[in-house]
This record gives structure tokens, C-alpha cells and sequence, in this order.
């Protein structure tokens, strides 16, 4: 079942951004990692502001947790979170 989003983010400059999806009433914590949204700006010629990227795709990001969480790829913590790899786009 995808995940659906909520508005809610929380950046941490050491970590990347947090963002809460829901699974039906089940809260989903994810982390689009730091590194990774520096890069995938890099990699659309954009500032490496990471806050701005994540802006820029949060759609295609959230996408990509959602599919992540689809598959039962979450840490042990029960959180998802997206790496370079994830953000290779």
C-alpha cells in the first residue's frame, strides 16, 4: 500500500530532512539523507542547498519512500531512509 504524505518536515543540517508518511494510521518516519540531496542537486545543476532540493523533488522523493516502505526496506527503528542510492535520479 503506498504511503501518503504529510506537510510536516523537520531539515537537520547533520542528518538531511525528516518527513512523516502515513501507512493508513501507521506514522512512517523518513530521512532523505543530507549527502544524498546535495548531490542529487549537484546533479540538476541546482544550489546545494538541501533544504531547497528536497523542495525541489519532495514528489519524486516521497515516491521513492513510499516504495522503499512497499518493499520492507526500513531500518530498526522502523524508519525509511533514502541514501545516494535512492536519490540517484
Amino acid at each position: 500500500m503506498p504511503l501518503t504524505p504529510d506537510a510536516g518536515i523537520l531539515p537537520s543540517k547533520f542528518n538531511g530532512v525528516y518527513f512523516v508518511m502515513f501507512n493508513g494510521a501507521e506514522r512512517v518516519l523518513c530521512l532523505a539523507d543530507y549527502a544524498a540531496l546535495q548531490d542529487l542537486g549537484a546533479r540538476h545543476n541546482m544550489t546545494e542547498d538541501f533544504l531547497a532540493v528536497f523542495h525541489a523533488f519532495r514528489p519524486e522523493i516521497e515516491k521513492r519512500a513510499s516504495a522503499k516502505f512497499d518493499a520492507g526496506e526500513r531500518d530498526a527503528n522502523g524508519n525509511v531512509v533514502l541514501t545516494g542510492a535512492d536519490l540517484n535520479f
